[in-house]
């Protein structure tokens, strides 16, 4: 089994450096989000990813018909997967046949 190592670590490097503006990009929605909103409705930045996310894209939407963060958002996603696939392939994990 021939691994390539470095290339890993960096494929790696770079999905985890995407993973931290997809959660800084978050944070940002969720602040726009509860600043048009009255106190009564905001949402908690912590803790709201999971049980409130379609909540806050919908509102986001609402608020922001024609805002881009969102798109962004699931783009920055799918590279991470896709970076996270590469790197399985660098370390051996998958194989072409």
């Amino acid at each position: 089994m021939h691994t390539n190592s470095f290339g890993f670590y960096v494929v790696l490097a770079v999905a985890a450096v995407l993973w931290g503006i997809t959660i800084a990009l978050w944070y940002i929605v969720v602040r726009d989000v509860n600043h048009n909103l009255p106190e009564a409705e905001r949402f908690g930045v912590f803790g709201s990813y999971f049980a409130n996310r379609s909540k806050i894209e919908q509102a986001y939407r609402r608020i922001y018909p024609d805002g881009r963060k969102l798109m962004v958002l699931n783009l920055l996603g799918v590279f991470i997967m896709g970076f996270l696939v590469i790197s399985g392939f660098l370390l051996g994990i998958y194989r072409l046949p």
